[in-house]
């Protein structure tokens, strides 16, 4: 069954009584991914086989304030008949948030969380954002992203093909593969064109970028490098994950390094919101104290900021800014 573009509530404090939210996590899953399941950890040594959903169940138990919006559009591999895109769907992307914000206060920060092609999708969705007056707001709001095996640099066409063949959900036959999976090769001009264009918004959020280090099956080679998971842009955060590429954004238990890592980097990027948070903490359960106790991520403390020159970023985006502002008339339609 075609896969429809779609977004959904995975939690809302408010719902729960506990509050209005203070920040919006948005999360937006990769290529063959799904708004749920990309999210979701399956402990196969026990049994019954326990599985964790951490947006829905760990996350709200450190940041109860925290409302979480997952985004879902057709990223299947085979049998996929959407054109839309990276630039389509970054538009769906903004349209959907949009949506989902109205009637809050604009200036709740927001904090992206994607996986794989999720992340091309988020950088240009904020650089559509950063140039139209409808989702401007959707822009400043935004104070962090944290990338997630995201081919910044593209990857060889051969190891995507050889991640389709194994993890594809339709195994019979396959047919041709997605136009989506050309956007995420080395030389791509789709991939070249929204990393220069991004360098111009990229100064104005804080940026993790999660890579993997353990490599795909039993092929032996990883999916997305470090080299490409970097985007080497002025105070990046790059930490390297002990997972594959699929589950280099799942998390068993909230004593996951990396899962830490998440949650107290949602919570600094979020400075307005953070007394507000360790206050709903402090009313549920202990939690608040938990919060306190590790609020200085070693692993994140200690690895180094990618080092740039903010003038080179500054002019690279001038240059670009011409060509982002006729490239986003296609998609909105003036």
């Amino acid at each position: 069954m075609e896969k429809k573009l779609q977004s959904k509530v995975l939690y809302d404090p408010e719902s729960r009584g506990r509050g209005t939210a203070a920040v919006d996590v948005v999360l937006v899953h990769g290529l063959d991914g799904d708004l749920v399941e990309t999210w979701a950890h399956t402990t196969t040594d026990t049994k019954p086989l326990r599985r964790v959903v951490w947006p829905e169940t760990l996350l709200p138990k450190v940041l109860p304030r925290a409302r979480v919006l997952s985004f879902g559009y057709n990223g299947d591999i085979y049998h996929n008949n959407s054109v839309a895109g990276i630039r389509g769907n970054a538009g769906a992307l903004l349209s959907h948030l949009r949506s989902l914000r109205y009637g809050v206060d604009q200036a709740r920060p927001i904090v992206f969380v994607a996986h794989c092609l999720g992340g091309l999708i988020v950088k240009q969705a904020l650089c559509f954002a950063d140039v139209d007056e409808h989702h401007q707001l959707i822009a400043s709001a935004t104070k962090g992203i944290m990338f997630f095996g995201t081919p910044h640099c593209g990857a060889e066409e051969a190891q995507w093909k050889r991640l389709a063949q194994r993890y594809s959900r339709l195994p019979g036959s396959r047919g041709q593969a997605s136009l989506l999976l050309e956007a995420l090769t080395r030389d791509s001009n789709d991939l070249a064109e929204i990393s220069e264009d991004f360098c111009h918004v990229a100064p104005k959020y804080r940026i993790v970028s999660f890579f993997e280090e353990v490599t795909w099956l039993n092929t032996g080679e990883l999916i997305v490098d470090m080299t490409s998971a970097r985007l080497d842009v002025y105070g990046e955060r790059v930490v390297p994950v002990g997972a594959d590429h699929l589950g280099i954004c799942r998390f068993a238990d909230d004593n996951d390094m990396t899962f830490m890592s998440v949650w107290q980097e949602v919570r600094d990027v979020a400075p307005a919101s953070a007394e507000a948070l360790e206050i709903a903490n402090e009313g549920d359960g202990g939690v608040g104290e938990k919060a306190e106790l590790q609020s200085s991520d070693p692993v994140l403390r200690e690895m180094p900021s990618v080092k740039g020159s903010a003038d080179e970023t500054g002019e690279k985006g001038k240059r670009s800014k011409g060509r982002r502002s006729r490239s986003i008339r296609g998609i909105f339609g003036w």
